[in-house]
């Protein structure tokens, strides 16, 4: 699969009751009311998969749109957070959100301010967006926080276990996810309880996959996360990915992991992988390379698998 401290290298028609064997009149027409009336049941109780686009606000009001991709499991389920390129959009992660799904995760994917459907109407006719380094540091501060936030309001409702949350960044998604998730790591329980009883704010995210992280994005170096993520006191899970033949890629992605797996036994838990193509990001998707097959092992083995109960995520101190 995947390497750990080693080089790196899923109506017939009859004419009648009679013809297909049934017998007929009053007899057999009860229980089939019956049948019918438990198969309407089941089909009510089904939960509903359809894929969800939906508009969230950021804190300093800037809307943003994502696509919800709920799980049959319901308030078991695990969530994946997939973060995309600089100049890309949520839809790059189409066919992996719908087989990450299908492995029964929930799944969110998100357009970044200035990208794909989360760009002003008057920018959308432009090739690449026009950043400032304001913007992203808002992108951790304000864009995933809201996207946290639903996530939240699905966990409350008992359509997800946010205690469960995974996320993919690609290039400068990475470096996007890093920040957010060492955010979310330093944040404080809510003071209504001693210990482990007070209720967590933060520190849901158990893996992290990292697709060719680069070392700086407009002043926010990925190394300072990355170290605070990489404590083993955490216990979060890595996998690092790269094109093996974009050379500053996998400079980079080398480096990055050996950041994070300094401690012992690391490397049961974190993993880095370079596949045989001169690709970055999420163009490394969709190639028969087997990024998705890793991806999907990682996640399945170190979120969705993982034991941790659904609780109730409001503080007990509100009304």
């Amino acid at each position: 699969m995947f390497h750990g401290s080693s080089k790196s290298n899923p109506q017939r028609t009859a004419a009648s009751w009679q013809g297909l064997g049934f017998p007929s009149g009053r007899v057999f027409l009860a229980p089939l009311l019956v049948l019918g009336t438990a198969l309407l049941v089941f089909a009510q109780a089904k939960p509903d998969t359809e894929p969800q686009p939906q508009t969230i606000t950021t804190k300093d009001g800037v809307p943003l749109k994502i696509t919800y991709y709920p799980s049959v499991r319901g308030k078991e389920a695990a969530v994946v957070i997939l973060v995309h390129m600089k100049d890309g959009n949520r839809f790059v992660w189409k066919d992996f959100a719908e087989r990450l799904q299908r492995e029964e995760f929930a799944v969110v994917t998100v357009d970044l301010r200035g990208h794909g459907e989360s760009r002003p109407a008057a920018a959308s006719g432009a090739k690449t967006a026009t950043l400032r380094p304001a913007d992203y540091a808002a992108m951790v501060a304000a864009d995933m926080e809201a996207v946290k936030k639903f996530i939240y309001d699905m966990h409350q409702e008992e359509k997800l276990n946010m205690n469960k949350t995974g996320i993919v960044g690609a290039e400068m998604g990475a470096t996007i996810a890093a920040f957010w998730a060492a955010a979310d790591w330093a944040k404080t329980p809510h003071s209504d309880g001693i210990g482990e009883f007070r209720t967590p704010r933060g520190q849901d995210v158990r893996a992290i996959a990292l697709i060719s992280p680069q070392t700086n994005i407009s002043g926010l170096a990925i190394q300072k996360p990355l170290t605070y993520l990489g404590d083993p006191a955490f216990n979060i899970a890595f996998l690092i990915a790269w094109g093996e033949k974009v050379g500053a890629d996998r400079t980079t992605g080398t480096k990055m992991f050996d950041l994070i797996s300094k401690a012992p036994d690391s490397t049961k838990r974190m993993f880095k992988e370079g596949y045989d193509a001169k690709l970055k990001g999420t163009e490394l998707m969709g190639k028969q390379l087997k990024l998705e097959d890793h991806m999907s092992t990682f996640f399945t083995k170190f979120l969705r698998d993982i034991p941790s109960e659904w609780r109730d995520r409001k503080s007990k101190l509100e009304d």
